[in-house]
């Protein structure tokens, strides 16, 4: 395995900032979960807004001879965990929309101010989605060693994210170099865990550090757990990109559905993720109004009646909540002192109380 070491820039998806530590970057997934529908297609845009999604990923699979009638078959699990087969060319056709109805679609999504990004295909299907305003483009895991697509958009110039899903180091490594030597420096990987459905032992989410590492570049996540738990586990270890499938309540039988997130669970799921990254904090700590007393720290108590000239010890001296009087972390400054008044059993030591030696 050879490392390729990149500067890692600040850059932007669509108005995000992509930073280490920085707030969640959602990418709902909508894909083609809509089946050439571009009714629901739509609905699902309207859908995410509602959520208080900012932007939307989805696909330009707009020319079905990506893939050959050869009678591979597709395998996958339903929302019923059912096991599907299915022609892999009778899959891709069943998904393919035209360019105009896709340019409507994001056309959409940019009048309700929202930002878009896609994965992409081809040449074609890359330079269109930059005219049509895509603020990234994605090369799914199914090409990361398709080098012409890669080197080109990278060329294009927008941020690209790399799926890394079933690649080894040295196909990762031969990709991060493309784009190096493309002179593209905004690049996102995403760690994508055993093909779905992934077991939990299958997650592996400390590939997410050695991803870091090893190309010094953002590291998201493209999540293919059942709920979502490994969005939140992601952000509370300071990565900010997480992608998910977004799907109807009722699509039960179709790719994909099996790790994607019912539509009206985004806004919830979206709540918490900002929710956590917010409880992170910044691993610094400041103490508001230092100088104020508080209920929850102890004072030096009289455990016994004590006479003036009594020397202070612990045979003598107990502590109790609030702080009041001489606080305990100043014991120290008292301790083998000489009292210079009486005074009664439970009542606190005053500064005033002590006769201090020179």
């Amino acid at each position: 395995m050879e490392l390729w070491g990149i500067l890692m820039e600040v850059f932007k998806l669509g108005r995000q900032i992509v930073e280490k530590n920085g707030k969640p970057i959602f990418l709902p997934d909508i894909g083609t979960f809509f089946n050439q529908d571009m009714s629901k297609a739509k609905d699902l845009v309207f859908k995410l807004k509602e959520a208080g999604c900012i932007l939307i990923k989805g696909e330009l699979l707009h020319d079905s001879s990506i893939c050959l009638n050869t009678g591979v078959v597709e395998k996958y699990y339903s929302s019923k965990d059912d096991y599907i087969e299915e022609n892999y060319k009778d899959l891709i056709n069943r998904k393919t929309v035209s360019l105009s109805e896709y340019k409507k679609l994001f056309e959409l999504v940019k009048s309700l101010d929202m930002d878009f990004l896609v994965s992409v295909y081809d040449f074609k299907g890359a330079l269109k989605a930059k005219e049509w305003g895509a603020c990234a483009l994605k090369i799914a895991t199914s090409n990361i060693t398709h080098t012409p697509l890669i080197r080109y958009v990278s060329e294009l110039g927008l941020p690209i994210i790399i799926d890394t899903g079933r690649s080894n180091w040295d196909e990762i490594s031969r990709a991060v170099q493309v784009v190096q030597e493309a002179g593209n420096n905004k690049l996102i990987l995403e760690h994508s865990p055993y093909a779905p459905p992934a077991p939990l032992e299958r997650h592996n989410l400390r590939m997410i550090s050695s991803l870091e590492a090893a190309y010094n570049v953002n590291v998201g996540l493209s999540d293919h757990h059942s709920t979502e738990e490994m969005l939140y586990a992601v952000i509370a270890m300071g990565n900010q990109v997480i992608e998910k499938g977004v799907c109807f309540d009722d699509n039960m039988t179709d790719q994909g559905v099996f790790h994607a997130l019912p539509i009206s669970k985004v806004k919830e799921v979206l709540t918490k993720c900002n929710n956590i990254y917010k409880s992170m904090g910044t691993g610094t700590r400041f103490i508001e109004n230092k100088d104020k007393k508080t209920t929850d720290r102890m004072c030096l108590v009289a455990k016994n009646n004590l006479k003036k000239g009594d020397v202070l010890t612990l045979e003598n001296i107990t502590f109790s909540f609030p702080e009041i009087g001489i606080p305990a972390y100043d014991w120290g400054k008292v301790e083998n002192q000489i009292l210079a008044k009486d005074i009664d059993k439970n009542n606190i030591i005053n500064w005033s109380d002590v006769k201090f030696s020179s």
